[in-house]
C-alpha cells in the first residue's frame, strides 16, 4: 500500500519535497507503531488498522504556510496544521505528529478546514427584537448587553432555573470549569450539563 495525497486531504506533492516522497511512496508504508501502554485494551488493532503516515511530507513550497493547531470537531483533540497560502487563506490540512493522532485525521478531521472560509460562517453577531424583522449585524457590545438583558427579564418572571448551560466535548478542561462556573455563579441556576449525554441517550436505551 502506497501513501494516497488524498488520503489527507492534500495534493500530491510537486517541488523539492517531491522527489523524498516519491521514493517514500516506492515500497510499502506501514502504520506509526503505537505504544500498547497509550492504547485502551482491544483497540490497537482498530488504531493500527489501514493508518498511513504522512511522515515526510513538508510545507517547503513557496507561499505555503503550515499552522499548527488541533482539530475542532470532538473531544480528541488531534493534532494538525493548517495549509495557508500566501494570502491567508486556509486551502487545507495535514496530519500533525501529535501524541493523540500520530499522523492520522478522520475524516471530519481531513474536511475541518472548509469551514473557515465557508460563505455561511458567521463571522459577527446577528441580531432582531422580533420575528418579523431581518437580522442585522451588531456589535459584540450591543449583542451582549441584549443578552444580559433578556437574561434578567425571563428570570425575574420565571426563575434562575429557567436558563441552563450546555457544554461540549470539545472543550477541554478549564472552558469546562468556567461553564460550571458560570452556570452556578453568574446565572445560579442548578441545570448544567454536556452534548455527550444527549448524543448517546439512546446507546444507554
Amino acid at each position: 500500500m502506497t501513501a494516497d495525497p488524498r488520503a489527507t486531504g492534500s495534493r500530491a506533492p510537486t517541488g523539492p519535497r517531491a522527489t523524498a516522497d516519491s521514493r517514500a511512496a516506492t515500497g510499502p508504508r506501514t502504520a506509526v507503531p503505537l505504544d500498547p501502554s497509550l492504547a485502551p485494551p482491544g483497540t490497537r488493532a482498530f488504531r493500527d488498522a489501514g493508518g498511513i503516515p504522512a511522515d515526510r511530507w513538508r510545507a517547503d513550497q513557496d507561499g505555503e504556510t503550515l499552522v499548527p493547531t488541533h482539530c475542532c470537531f470532538c473531544g480528541v483533540q488531534c493534532g494538525m496544521y493548517l495549509r495557508v497560502d500566501h494570502g491567508g487563506k486556509v486551502f487545507g490540512v495535514e496530519p500533525r505528529n501529535h501524541d493523540i493522532n500520530r499522523m492520522r485525521l478522520c475524516p471530519k478531521g481531513i474536511n475541518a478546514y472548509q469551514q473557515v472560509n465557508h460563505p455561511d460562517r458567521l463571522t459577527a453577531p446577528l441580531m432582531r427584537r422580533s420575528r418579523d424583522e431581518d437580522f442585522r449585524e451588531v456589535s459584540w457590545d450591543e449583542a451582549l448587553d441584549f443578552t444580559v438583558s433578556e437574561i434578567r427579564r425571563i428570570q425575574q418572571s420565571h426563575g434562575n432555573d429557567a436558563f441552563g448551560l450546555l457544554g461540549g466535548a470539545s472543550l477541554f478542561s478549564e472552558k469546562t470549569y468556567l461553564v460550571g462556573k458560570f452556570a452556578r455563579v453568574a446565572l445560579k441556576s442548578r441545570h448544567v450539563d454536556y452534548n455527550g449525554r444527549l448524543c448517546m441517550v439512546s446507546a444507554a436505551g
